[in-house]
């Protein structure tokens, strides 16, 4: 992981998704219990369902697979 300077947290998790909606906001809400000072990145296949705006309103940044 590169450190940056403005960056309060010490792990970052990173999730591929692709449409899904049903569990991603639990999988984030359980790794920002057990890990503190985590960023959640979520890297989305280019979900047809509500994966993007569910991890997003769990906290998770979201960037989208190329390809």
């Amino acid at each position: 992981m590169i450190k940056h300077p403005n960056w309060d947290f010490t792990t970052e998790v990173v999730i591929a998704a692709l449409n899904e909606e049903d569990g991603v906001g639990l999988t984030i809400d359980e790794i920002s219990e057990s890990l503190s000072l985590c960023h959640i990145l979520v890297i989305d296949g280019h979900s047809y369902d509500k994966t993007t705006e569910i991890a997003k309103d769990h906290g998770a940044e979201i960037i989208f697979q190329d390809g």
